[in-house]
């Protein structure tokens, strides 16, 4: 995912991601008791929001088919899209709203987490007893429970464990006197939690009394934490050099291990002691992928790229071990490894691409791309029963969808600037299946719908959320459900058929 003022040439990029568009603000006026029964009825697709700035950001799925949603919202904000009422208000700025919903879309729960300054969820994991793990950043004066947590200094790390009945029972603060972001999150086997994002100057990843201090070598650095499922310290290590660099993304294995993936610029450096690998980025920022053992230790670390901007935006690993990545990249791509040249070459602006790699870090032939002649992203992706991989991000103007030999053009509805947001399932072979847009009429880069998370739960729908500006129809196919903006971004939370692209019942 393209790194939120990191890089000036993707600012654009990083003022969509983050919301730039207006301010956002916390809540913590989340409930400390639990809510009541949900609703009886359908509520999907829907939209979440009011006169401010709204986006969900990400989306998980439980056995049972309830989604989890993870969004900034301001002001006051009803998060339950049928009759019913639950209100959250935030209190300055923006704040982290986290909602679970019943398989037909109806409000189970809601709470929020800020303070008096800017807070947001990046990324969001399931709990083994039915909860939820939160990462993001916050500012000062958040609070969890009713009780406070302790900003180190500016942008700190915010890792929160929410409770099956929608609770907040811990929350922890992580990072030094600068700005930094906890990016994404994954859960291992034996219920610990992996954290990856960036950090300035001197971070310290202990949050409790010990210290876990870590210096930048310049600039941002990346960083791949772990903690356990109570939110104590266990290991920490960095990624990066004299230029701006970040890990966005985590998933792991089978066997405990973890991949992560980012991007960087210039030379960096990944690993510790035991195994150290240097990076050279062929221009401005290149694509990283690496994978480590359970104790943080490096096994190994690939790039990609070419002169221009490329970033990774999302991984998933397949039953086989094998690993899925997307991203952005621009102008000439060189996504091979072991000296093989895979070049990947764009439409005009930045393209989606979607490369395969095994189990030790080397390409497994599958390298493909889709886009047209303005900004096209990837942010999220995943994975359905039949290993399909369904890609969720933004585009502009028109847009050939099929990263093969066929065409299946789709024109974004916004204008000057503005953009739509997408979701793609393709086959194994990065076929395309389907397409699903949403966007407005509306002009201007500050009107700019992005797809966020998508998640397929074990009835085969795929959850997928986002914002959009404007009015926008919810409906992929030839049915209508429309709904409106309240003056800002707004969240929305869609069901499909994972198999055909419909809503789902």
């Amino acid at each position: 995912m393209p790194n939120i003022a990191v890089f000036p040439r993707v600012a654009l990029i990083v003022a969509l991601l983050t919301g730039a568009c207006r301010d956002f603000e916390p809540d913590p006026t989340g409930p400390i008791t639990p809510p009541p029964p949900p609703p009886v009825g359908s509520a999907a697709p829907f939209r979440i929001g009011s006169t401010g700035a709204d986006y969900a950001r990400n989306v998980v799925t439980d056995v049972v088919g309830n989604g989890y949603v993870a969004s900034y919202f301001s002001g006051s904000v009803d998060f339950d899209p049928t009759s019913g009422t639950t209100i959250r208000a935030s209190l300055g700025g923006n704040d982290i709203g986290v909602a679970k919903y019943a398989p037909n879309g109806a409000l189970v729960w809601a709470v929020s987490l800020g303070g008096a300054v800017n807070d947001q969820p990046l990324d969001m994991a399931l709990t083994g007893d039915g909860g939820v793990y939160v990462v993001g950043f916050a500012g000062a004066g958040l609070s969890c429970g009713g009780a406070p947590v302790v900003n180190n200094g500016g942008r700190d790390i915010l890792l929160a464990r929410i409770s099956p009945i929608g609770t907040c029972q811990w929350a922890r603060s992580i990072g030094g006197a600068q700005d930094d972001e906890g990016r994404g999150i994954a859960v291992r086997t034996d219920g610990s939690v992996t954290v990856v994002g960036l950090f300035r100057d001197v971070a310290d990843f202990d949050p409790a009394a010990g210290i876990a201090a870590l210096t930048s070598r310049g600039g941002l650095d990346g960083f791949i934490a772990s903690y356990t499922s109570a939110g104590a310290f266990i290991a920490v290590s960095q990624m990066g050099g004299t230029g701006d660099d970040v890990l966005v993304t985590v998933r792991t294995t089978s066997g405990g291990d973890v991949v992560v993936g980012g991007e960087f610029r210039g030379l960096a450096t990944l690993g510790s002691s035991v195994l150290s690998v240097p990076v050279v980025s062929a221009g401005e920022s290149d694509m990283v992928v690496a994978k480590y053992d359970p104790q943080l230790d490096l096994k190994w670390a690939l790039r990609g790229g070419g002169t221009q901007a490329d970033q990774v935006g999302a991984l998933v690993i397949e039953g086989t071990g094998s690993i899925v990545v997307v991203g952005g990249f621009a102008g000439v791509a060189d996504v091979g490894t072991g000296g093989a040249a895979v070049p990947l070459a764009s439409a005009g602006g930045q393209d989606v691409y979607i490369v395969r790699y095994d189990t030790d870090g080397r390409w497994q032939g599958l390298a493909r791309r889709f886009g047209g002649s303005g900004s096209d992203g990837a942010l999220g992706v995943a994975l359905d029963a039949a290993g399909n991989i369904l890609i969720s991000g933004w585009f502009q103007g028109a847009v050939d969808f099929d990263p093969g030999p066929g065409t299946t053009p789709l024109a974004g509805l916004g204008t000057a600037g503005a953009g739509d947001a997408f979701l793609v399932s393709l086959d194994a072979g990065a076929n395309l299946r389907w397409a699903a847009p949403v966007g407005a009429v509306v002009a201007g880069d500050a009107n700019f719908a992005l797809g966020g998370g998508v998640s397929v739960d074990s009835d085969g729908v795929a959850w997928w959320v986002g914002r959009f500006f404007g009015s926008v129809d919810l409906d992929p196919r030839a049915g209508a459900v429309t709904v409106q903006s309240g003056g800002d971004a707004d969240q929305f939370v869609v069901r499909l058929n994972a198999a055909t692209g419909s809503l789902a019942p």
